[in-house]
Parts: structure tokens; sequence; C-alpha cells
């Protein structure tokens, strides 16, 4: 029984391979660093499977949210968010998701809670947006956009 359909398994193990190999190579043109393979001109959308991304990064911007106290005398000092919040989880930092930094409310609370260590007149939060590089590990803040989130005055 198991050697019943072999030819047509090995094919179809072929045919896989081959596939994902045209795909991977189409994933290399995409970011610029190989030629589309010669006489496949639709490759791109034969191909839109195999290169597809289980965990796919849908923006196409890199986001820094920085959290700056006012001292007593004017001057502002960014907090170290990263060391006042320590991760326990791989997923990152609960401050740089979209869903945190949009909210007033939970800007509010985050506030509250920074203006509890005293000195401070007062919390400011700034998002910083910038262009992602494909195909480069360096990613230098080009197009470079800041949006003010909100100042919070400390009782």
């Amino acid at each position: 029984m198991a050697e019943r359909f072999r030819e047509l398994k090995l094919l179809s193990l072929f045919a896989l391979t081959l596939f994902f190999l045209l795909a991977y190579r189409q994933a290399l043109t995409n970011l610029g660093v190989a030629k589309s393979p010669a006489g496949v001109p639709h490759l791109q959308n034969l191909t839109w499977l195999g290169r597809w991304k289980m965990f796919t990064e849908l923006r196409n911007h890199h986001t820094d949210f920085v959290a700056e106290a006012q001292a007593p005398e004017g001057t502002w000092v960014t907090i170290d968010l990263a060391k006042r919040y320590v991760l326990h989880w791989d997923e990152g930092p609960g401050y740089q998701r979209d869903d945190f930094y949009a909210d007033p409310g939970r800007l509010a609370e985050l506030a509250t809670d920074l203006c509890r260590d005293g000195g401070s007149t007062s919390i400011r939060f700034t998002l910083y947006t910038w262009d992602k590089t494909r195909g480069q590990v360096a990613q230098p803040r080009t197009n470079e956009k800041t949006t003010d989130l909100g100042r919070f005055t400390c009782h």
C-alpha cells in the first residue's frame, strides 16, 4: 500500500519545493536584493501564499513613545520607561502599542503613576514615527514625524 502513488507523491513534493523556492526568490526581489526569475512575469501573484508571513508587521513605520517629566526649574527630563516598567514577557512594552498611546485614559493613568515619584510638575508624552527602510538592518529616522500626545499636570 505504501508503494502506491509513490511517483505522484514524489512529484508533488518536488512541485511544492519548486514553488517555495520561487516564492523565496520573489521575496528577495521585493526586498531589492535579487532580480526576478526570468520567464515568470506574474510570479508576484502566483507566489503570494508562499511569501505569506504568519506574524506580519502591518505597519510601514517605526514608533518611539517618549515620556518626559518637567523639573521644578522648568527643564524637561526624559523618563526611562523601559527601566521603570521592566518586561516580564517577550511581546514588548505595552506602552509602545498604538491601542495604549491612542487612549487618553491610559495616558492619564501612566502620567499619574509617573507623578507619584514626586519632584515633577508635569508629564508630557510625545510619539515619534519614521519610515521603515526595507531590506536593511540599520533603520535611520527618515521622514520623522512628531505627535504631541498630551501634557498632564502633577498634583
